[in-house]
Formats: structure tokens, C-alpha cells, sequence
């Protein structure tokens, strides 16, 4: 698959043209970000766009909304057309990007890091992270190469937090 190719705008999302399901496709955690932002971005938008149709923002202010809706409707149009279901999507592989990165646990604990300290880190118990590592990180791979058992390996107390396992 090759990687959909796209210049960001000012504001770091795509252009509008670009194919968004390609985007979701192929598009590393950036392209993902980006349909992501791009969803967030377009809707903070359109909220002001639509009260200034129904004519809630111009009561009693004054101001001539013509000039701020052509502005509003002109920005929208720079950008990529992300539906939520896409921004859905996008929300999913990213988390589940991030959610796979926690294999950084094996390297805290070959440093010595107990359960405690690294469920800590994640706002859960110990328990749970080594439960949760148990689980989902492959330990018949070595990404870290020749290393110790990290579900068993030995802690070395930490001066900021001498509780062990």
C-alpha cells in the first residue's frame, strides 16, 4: 500500500479533495491525527456557522453576520469532509496504536520498575498492568533483544518510590 500523500493547512488537517477513507487506510498515527483534528476542527466551526443561520448570535450586537458567515463557510471549505463514523475510526487506531505501545513496559521493568510503579504510570494497579501485559504483549518475541524474564525480573529500590512488588 503506498502512503496517501497530503499537504496539512495552517491549522494541521487535511485539504478538502483528499480522500479520507485512504487516509484511514494507509496513514500512519499522523494521518490518523490529522482525520481526527480535521472532525474536531470543522465542527468547533459549524456551531457558529449554524447559529448565525438561525440568527441567534446577531440579536441585539448590531454587526451585519454576512461578513463572519462567508469567513466561516470559506475556512470549512479548505478543509477535508471527516464524517463521524471516519473520526470514529480514526479514534480507534489511535488508541489501539498507543494502547500496543505499552510494551515500553517490558523496558521498565527490565530497569527494575515494580508492578506498583508502572500501574501507577497508567492509573491503574499493578496487578492489572502485569495482567494486562500478560496478556497482550507477545513473549515469544524479543524486540529488546537478549533480556530477562520482564514479569520476573528483579526490581531495584527507587528513591522516589521504594515500594516493590
Amino acid at each position: 500500500m503506498g502512503y496517501p500523500r497530503f499537504d496539512l493547512t495552517a491549522e494541521r488537517t487535511p485539504p478538502a479533495g483528499v480522500d479520507v477513507a485512504a487516509i484511514l487506510t494507509e496513514a500512519d498515527d499522523h494521518g490518523l491525527y490529522a482525520v481526527w483534528n480535521t472532525f474536531h476542527h470543522t465542527h468547533f466551526l459549524r456551531e457558529p456557522l449554524t447559529r448565525l443561520d438561525r440568527g441567534e448570535l446577531d440579536r441585539g450586537y448590531g454587526f451585519d453576520p454576512t461578513q463572519p458567515r462567508v469567513t466561516l463557510r470559506k475556512t470549512l471549505a479548505r478543509h477535508a469532509q471527516v464524517t463521524e463514523i471516519q473520526a470514529l475510526e480514526a479514534n480507534r487506531r489511535l488508541t489501539e496504536g498507543l494502547t500496543g505501545q505499552r510494551g515500553v513496559i517490558d523496558y521498565a521493568r527490565q530497569a527494575g520498575h515494580p508492578w506498583k510503579a508502572l500501574g501507577a504510570a497508567l492509573g491503574i494497579t499493578g496487578q492489572d498492568t502485569l495482567n494486562w501485559f500478560t496478556r497482550n504483549i507477545d513473549h515469544t518475541a524479543a524486540p529488546l533483544g537478549p533480556r530477562t524474564d520482564p514479569i520476573r525480573a528483579p526490581t531495584v529500590p527507587d528513591s522516589a518510590n521504594p515500594t516493590q512488588d
